[in-house]
């Protein structure tokens, strides 16, 4: 990950560990570009790393974090998963894990995790977009045969 600072332009100050035992790094680095390009910082940390919790803030108050790239879906039918993973991956989000449980009241249901870091756009901004391409292209109904996180 210190590559990728390194790459994206901020130079490394060093890093401290939280008070959480390990859980949690601290890594310095100062940026001296464009403040608006901290989103790109972090999108590409993002879709670079999605295995990591990733923030990051300034010390005038600004932050991004990965979690506002995040998102699940959950497929009440099995048989439906694959036309959800198309309508996903059509729209160019990252699936970087899917796992059966029991969800809401579907005790079969499959859950897919992913990321819209990839496209550079938060999944606020992309959900109900989303939810209306898997209603119409799916035919599925949302709530009765699918569930999106906000």
């Amino acid at each position: 990950m210190i590559d990728n600072i390194d790459h994206l332009g901020g130079i490394i100050q060093g890093t401290e560990n939280g008070s959480t035992d390990g859980w949690v790094v601290y890594l310095n680095f100062l940026y001296t570009g464009d403040v608006s390009n901290l989103r790109h910082v972090i999108t590409q940390l993002a879709i670079n790393n999605t295995e990591y919790w990733i923030r990051i803030e300034s010390n005038t108050g600004w932050f991004s974090q990965v979690s506002q790239y995040y998102f699940t879906v959950a497929i009440g039918d099995p048989k439906n998963l694959d036309k959800v993973r198309g309508v996903l991956l059509q729209q160019h989000l990252l699936i970087f894990d899917q796992e059966t449980e029991s969800f809401l009241e579907w005790k079969n249901s499959t859950v897919i995790h992913g990321s819209s870091a990839a496209i550079d756009k938060t999944w606020s901004e992309l959900r109900e977009g989303c939810i209306q391409l898997i209603s119409n292209e799916a035919n599925m109904t949302y709530w009765t045969d699918f569930w999106v996180s906000y």
